[in-house]
């Protein structure tokens, strides 16, 4: 079973820099209590004759008589703490708080800022969505846009989104980071469409493991009705699928979303997380070129078979009718190239710089 996190209090709150000021045997026989009960929520339980594994991650802060001024709040805090901690499987089971889990680098503090930040709670920062162009490079239109989330840590500035998506997966946080990132993009379309005009095409990032989570469709079709957009107005950009343990389901469900109108993109192609055996499984209708695989195509420099592989391979991508958008086109030269090769869509400085940048749709 998966693992969960919770709090023990009175897990007799914080302690001081130099650890809690308790009588030490005191405080060992809290860590033990600690450990006892980490330990027997860990039996299995039986029902209906099958035998599941149960797993939790406790955070213990140990609070002393001198302790006079700690409030509630800076328990709970220092509890999330020691339970991230804990959850990053450094400790074991059990982590007791100490003041090295507070510096905001570390994952605890920041797996505790995160999850503040998700609640609304200024503490944590705040969550923004911006918008790419993806850009017609025959045309120099915008064809659609490409939807990214960062954190502004108010203490380490602006986490970029690769950051931020690892952090969310290891904080348990990932698919609520999904849904503020699908109705922000979607409601950022709506505002900026006319009435009457058909809207653009807004690409959201979803890792394939998330795809087969229970509501997730239901998730989708409320936020398009929430927005007024059809479901065509979404592309969902699914990505590693080197991690996904069951392409099978995933295939299922993005099949019943095609069925719906939502256009399905295999993202990063190229890179180590992907893998092309979803191309025969998924229903894709487009993919997005990782930026060093749209390097390694149009680099003359590149090893002649290695040339010829890739060359081949998208080639064969274009014959089959499905749509292209490489990313990472940063000079004039990279986008006359991909338009020599057939390839017309692309993301990346170049293109940036040919549109005006959207607004950023943030959480107020």
């Amino acid at each position: 079973a998966a693992g969960t996190g919770a709090r023990t209090g009175p897990d007799p709150p914080g302690a001081d820099a130099d650890g809690p000021d308790l009588p030490a045997g005191e405080a060992d026989d809290l860590v033990e209590i600690g450990r006892r009960l980490a330990e027997a929520v860990r039996v299995p339980v039986r029902l209906a004759d099958t035998a599941y594994a149960v797993a939790a991650s406790f955070g213990l802060v140990v609070v002393g008589p001198a302790d006079v001024a700690i409030t509630a709040e800076t328990l709970l805090h220092r509890a999330d703490l020691a339970m991230y901690s804990a959850k990053s499987g450094k400790n074991g089971l059990l982590t007791v708080y100490d003041a090295d889990l507070a510096a905001p680098d570390t994952v605890p503090a920041l797996h505790t800022a995160l999850a503040a930040a998700v609640r609304d709670d200024p503490s944590g920062g705040r969550l923004s969505v911006s918008l790419r162009p993806v850009v017609d490079l025959a045309t120099d239109e915008v064809s659609a846009y490409q939807a990214r989330m960062e954190w502004h840590h108010p203490r380490l500035g602006v986490l970029r989104p690769q950051r931020l998506a690892a952090l969310g997966d290891s904080a348990g946080t990932g698919p609520t980071l999904d849904r503020f990132l699908l109705r922000h993009a979607l409601e950022w379309i709506a505002r900026r469409t006319p009435p009457g005009a058909r809207p653009a095409a807004v690409h959201v990032p979803l890792l394939a493991a998330r795809t087969t989570r229970a509501g997730l469709t239901a998730e989708i079709s409320s936020a398009l009705a929430d927005a007024g957009l059809p479901a065509g107005a979404l592309v969902l950009d699914i990505r590693g699928t080197r991690r996904d343990r069951d392409l099978d389901a995933t295939a299922q469900v993005l099949t019943r979303l095609h069925r719906m109108g939502v256009r399905i993109a295999l993202g990063e192609v190229g890179s180590a997380d992907t893998t092309v055996d979803s191309l025969r499984l998924l229903p894709v209708d487009m993919i997005m070129l990782h930026p060093a695989y749209t390097a390694l195509w149009v680099d003359p420099s590149t090893p002649e078979r290695l040339r010829i592989f890739t060359d081949r391979f998208l080639t064969t991508v274009l014959d089959l009718e499905i749509e292209m958008i490489a990313e990472g086109v940063d000079t004039t030269w990279t986008a006359r190239r991909l338009l020599e090769r057939g390839c017309h869509l692309a993301i990346g400085d170049i293109v940036d710089n040919r549109s005006p940048p959207p607004a950023t749709a943030a959480r107020a």
